[in-house]
């Protein structure tokens, strides 16, 4: 029996562009095929029936056609989620279109990974639930608990709650390393990493690091200093990514 050409799955729309006068290029990330590219046909016509369906941050149930030059074709696509609440104001809209920035400049190219995609779907959820008008520490909480969720998935990242390099639990402020990235404690930072470069973090913030890294439900999250936090996470995200993210640099106009 010769393998169906077509596939069915779940979709959150991570970016669009157009090609020629009527079609898009649209990457999907998908929970059990990973990120994927695919044209859809006609959708830039103003009488489009997919047009609106295809919009960036929306989660979608799609059907792909593979062509002989496996080249994939996007038949079909139903919007299961607009995540509209999330994107009433600037805050909301910078926040949906960092955590997808992140996700494109990040995640390979049909690399499945279901639990990263539920987490981003989690989260894209749970900013779609909040009050993102009164939420000031929106976009900074949920940024760094994504960032943070997203290094330790990978790998990229340990326990915050202990040394980076002797794996000894915190009990003291710590220092986030330039050249590794790593947090190490005060003990490793003099005895070995003396000519290192480095930032000193007080103990408070490592363990509410440590905490934001544990919990992945933004409403239980209590009040921390989420603007260090996030230019600590920032910081350990930068070391692993080929280029800046360009979103975070409209943060200012949520202020």
């Amino acid at each position: 029996m010769a393998p169906t050409r077509y596939l069915n799955t779940e979709a959150i729309i991570l970016k669009t562009r157009p090609v020629g006068d009527f079609d898009q290029h649209i990457l999907l990330y998908t929970p059990h095929h990973g990120k994927l590219s695919a044209l859809a046909k006609g959708t830039r016509r103003p009488k489009s029936q997919r047009r609106s369906s295809l919009e960036i941050g929306n989660l979608c149930h799609i059907q792909l056609y593979h062509t002989t030059t496996n080249q994939k074709i996007i038949v079909q696509s139903l919007v299961k989620e607009t995540f509209q609440n999330a994107k009433q104001n600037l805050s909301g809209i910078l926040t949906v279109m960092t955590l997808l920035e992140m996700v494109d400049k990040s995640v390979q190219l049909e690399y499945p990974f279901p639990v990263h995609y539920n987490l981003l779907k989690q989260l894209l959820c749970c900013i779609n639930k909040q009050n993102t008008k009164s939420d000031k520490h929106l976009y900074q909480r949920t940024v760094t608990l994504f960032i943070l969720k997203h290094l330790q998935l990978f790998g990229l990242i340990n326990d915050i709650s202990k040394c980076g390099n002797c794996h000894q639990k915190h009990w003291s402020e710590g220092y986030l390393l330039y050249h590794s990235y790593q947090i190490v404690c005060a003990g490793c930072r003099h005895r070995i990493f003396t000519s290192t470069m480095a930032t000193t973090i007080n103990y408070n913030t490592i363990s509410a690091l440590s905490n934001v890294q544990k919990n992945s439900a933004l409403e239980n999250m209590k009040t921390h200093d989420w603007k260090e936090m996030y230019r600590i996470a920032q910081d350990l995200l930068a070391s692993h990514l080929k280029a800046p993210l360009k979103t975070p640099a409209f943060e200012t106009l949520t202020a």
